[in-house]
């Protein structure tokens, strides 16, 4: 079972340097970055700690959850609970969560994105986006995603990263498995020109619009593609 009091314990020291976090999130985003290391380290045990890709039922999408899913939407709104964080909005909840009666944010987050790749030992993550808390949560959620204020993810492979914005460039921050703690590791990340990967979720090709189609059948091409 994930450990809800490691990540308590780590919240009292700064495993983040904030340096480059705007001082009203940099509570929030050491929570998260405690929750997230001690969600690495259950992912790490892998079956030492149990079935985590067991079934224990579907969310509202109508997505089968498995056991860590669970597990670790518990582990960071537990984190979250007592930081500037009032509105929880959880895709492994039916609702949005209230974390307290007063807060300046609220919280999107997928807790365990691509957990059915557990049991294959596949890279998964922790997706978040935070706005400034409205009156109601609905307010606060249903609006334009410029007025987010950070948005990242965690990715669990690896490495374990944290790749974050908070609305000035991208950083990514690598976790020192040594020391408990995440290093910045790139200040400011930028999408190169060219490549010669890509990636997508291929299996869903026959839902895709056309033009995506169109795209990624060109890519396929190669060099003897219209693309070159």
């Amino acid at each position: 079972m994930v450990s809800t009091t490691t990540a308590s314990a780590m919240m009292t020291d700064e495993i983040i340097a904030p340096g480059l976090i705007p001082a009203g999130l940099n509570d929030v985003v050491q929570r998260l970055c405690a929750a997230a290391i001690s969600l690495a380290h259950e992912i790490g045990m892998g079956e030492m700690s149990g079935d985590h890709g067991s079934e224990v039922g579907t969310n509202l999408g109508g997505d089968g959850q498995k056991a860590l899913d669970v597990q670790a939407d518990e582990l960071f709104a537990n984190a979250l609970r007592g930081s500037a964080v009032c509105h929880y909005a959880s895709e492994e909840q039916d609702g949005v969560v209230s974390l307290g009666e007063t807060g300046t944010f609220g919280i999107a987050i997928d807790p365990l994105d691509g957990s059915s790749n557990i049991g294959v030992n596949i890279s998964v993550g922790t997706i978040f986006a935070i706005f400034p808390a409205a009156a109601s949560p609905e307010e606060t959620f249903l609006r334009p995603s410029g007025d987010m204020v950070a948005a990242g993810y965690f990715i669990y492979g690896p490495q374990c990263c944290l790749v974050v914005t908070f609305g000035a460039g991208t950083q990514k921050y690598t976790l020192d498995q040594r020391h408990g703690r995440f290093v910045l590791t790139a200040e400011r990340l930028e999408i190169p020109t060219t490549t010669s990967e890509f990636a997508i979720n291929a299996s869903n090709y026959h839902h895709w619009h056309a033009a995506v189609r169109l795209f990624i059948d060109d890519l396929m091409e190669g060099q003897n593609g219209p693309r070159g």
